[in-house]
């Protein structure tokens, strides 16, 4: 018997937990009784009739989501991984009334169609017969591989692991941070949330000394172009890249040995990982250009994105 149409009450008997991150929503489903649990998520989508003002909160609380995704990728590269809970993922006040700002965004309809959605996802082990049960090994299809962004692509290919490929990460990182002479409280608390307490303090890391060519032919390739990827993204967060730290990361590249014409795919990768921690299905397209020229993407790369990120949804 085929699932009925899917419902918020119909699954409700199957939620284990959902948990709200900013637009996304993180759940796991279970049967009542199993210990084999399916874990899946899926973004809320804004309302169109949302008002100017509401608008600009959501802006403004989106820029901050995508530090904090940073934030956890950062964590996830250096070993903490992304749903790890340790003393460096504490978040301050401010990142919390953030957060909570940018889900009063959000209905509650809204948040439950994004639970349906990431049901959706892994319904292929649930069967609804008069009640849920587990399907059949005959008739549960083999889940399609993930599809995954080339910027992730390059970080399963090409890791970041060793202590001294962590440390020449958290140098570099530090180095762009003070390149203009000082540092935003802000950034700051970004940089003691991401990089463990056991590299250094991000003045630590800064009074270092700068890493070198022979630091940099220890490394192996795809980890050079790794680390360089990461400060690309790292760098342009805040949709604000000056020319200074654009400077430094072009010395690096010379460092790194990396080819003008890589480099440049480098950079454009993780811009568009940082455009797409401001992406929704709805986004209206004036809006993505915008953020894109920001960013520094063309519009055709910007749009190309986003259809890129939503077939991955």
């Amino acid at each position: 018997m085929a699932n009925p149409e899917i419902t918020y009450d119909l699954i409700e008997p199957l939620i284990v937990s959902e948990e709200v991150d900013g637009r996304q929503v993180h759940c796991q489903f279970a049967l009542p009784g199993s210990v084999e649990v399916f874990e899946s998520s899926a973004g809320m989508k804004r309302e169109r009739s949302l008002g100017s003002s509401v608008k600009r909160n959501l802006t403004r609380n989106l820029s901050n989501e995508a530090r904090r995704t940073a934030s956890r990728l950062l964590r996830s590269v250096f070993g903490g991984g992304f749903l790890g809970r340790t003393a460096a993922q504490t978040v301050n006040t401010a990142s919390r009334e953030s957060t909570r700002s940018l889900q009063n965004s959000f209905s509650k309809s809204q948040r439950q169609a994004a639970v349906v959605e990431a049901f959706k996802k892994v319904s292929s082990n649930f069967l609804y017969d008069n009640g849920w049960r587990k399907p059949s090994a005959a008739v549960v299809d083999k889940a399609p591989p993930v599809a995954v962004s080339a910027f992730t692509q390059q970080l399963l290919n090409n890791p970041v692991r060793s202590g001294f490929e962590c440390d020449v990460l958290a140098r570099m990182l530090a180095k762009i941070a003070y390149v203009d002479g000082e540092v935003a409280s802000e950034e700051l608390e970004f940089f003691k949330d991401s990089i463990p307490s056991s590299l250094g303090t991000l003045a630590e890391l800064n009074a270092k000394d700068d890493i070198s060519s022979i630091e940099a032919n220890e490394l192996d390739r795809g980890v050079r172009e790794t680390i360089y990827m990461l400060a690309w993204s790292i760098s342009a967060i805040d949709m604000e890249v000056d020319d200074s730290e654009v400077e430094l990361l072009y010395h690096y590249r010379d460092t790194f040995g990396i080819p003008t014409d890589r480099a440049t795919d480098l950079e454009i990768l993780a811009k568009i990982n940082v455009l797409e921690g401001y992406l929704s299905e709805d986004i209206p397209r004036e809006e993505l250009f915008s953020i894109a020229f920001k960013i520094g993407i063309s519009k055709e790369d910007a749009e190309r994105a986003k259809i890129h990120w939503m077939k991955r949804q």
